[in-house]
């Protein structure tokens, strides 16, 4: 038997819940009415995943836990009002390239949420989707309705095709495999390599996730997540050590590795 659908109400306010992971539900396709409404416990990344196309009303309102929002299901095409209304902790999402639509008060009441990547296939977004989001930046592209939206509502926004400035290349460690291993010293979060953490970090983080600019030597990986995979939770913990948000990691401190 396979899971289709998470009812209405399934698990509201259930404080026991710490994570979900979607990424084996394959069948499932709908998020019922409030089916993790207040689920204060249930934290980290959120990914909405697979077969998904439904994330219905006030879903997932009122989850103060959770971090990240990615969304890589293709068959979502509109996000439902109030799906994530009142995550206080949330700071970033990643919305999918099928949706077209964003409903009433869909991320309001966020105050930490500083990113959300908007694809050139959404057409219409209320005017109420991100209200009382006080760092709120949108991530899109040149002419879409996104960026309108941004400009309309006197919200910042960041062009995700705009050029960025080039890497140093004189920063670059030799790919010469007869070469002695040396010591790179850089700060932990400072993607772009500029020597400061700021937004633009993210951005580049983001960019290197959606394929829209090529890490060939690593560094921008390495000075991001210091070894790890990169991830989008490396771009949101930029986000929240540029809010004041507690971080796992020393952002912003000086790290020396051999490579």
């Amino acid at each position: 038997m396979y899971v289709t659908e998470i009812a209405d109400t399934a698990f509201k306010e259930d404080t026991v819940i710490t994570s979900v992971d979607f990424s084996n539900a394959t069948r499932l396709e709908r998020i019922g009415l409030y089916a993790f409404y207040g689920c204060s416990s249930l934290g980290g990344e959120v990914v909405i995943a697979g077969r998904i196309k439904t994330v219905d009303i006030s879903a997932f309102e009122n989850c103060t836990s959770i971090e990240s929002v990615r969304f890589s299901s293709s068959r979502m095409t509109s996000l439902a009002d109030q799906c994530f209304c009142g995550c206080t902790s949330l700071t970033s999402v990643e919305l999918p390239n099928s949706l077209t639509s964003i409903g009433k008060y869909a991320f309001a009441d966020c105050p930490a949420l500083s990113s959300v990547m908007i694809p050139n296939s959404v057409t219409e977004i209320n005017a109420t989707a991100f209200s009382n989001d006080g760092n709120l930046v949108i991530y899109c592209y040149t002419g879409s309705y996104a960026q309108t939206f941004a400009e309309t509502n006197g919200l910042d926004y960041v062009l995700l095709d705009a050029p960025l400035p080039t890497e140093d290349p004189t920063e670059a460690p030799t790919e010469d495999p007869t070469a002695e291993p040396v010591e790179y010293t850089f700060i932990l979060g400072d993607a772009d390599g500029d020597g400061i953490v700021t937004i633009m970090d993210a951005t580049r983080i983001q960019r290197v996730l959606a394929d829209l600019v090529e890490d060939t030597n690593g560094l921008i990986a390495l000075r991001a997540s210091n070894g790890e995979a990169l991830s989008i939770m490396h771009a949101t913990r930029v986000q929240r050590w540029l809010v004041d948000y507690e971080v796992p990691v020393s952002i912003g401190e000086s790290v020396t590795v051999t490579i």
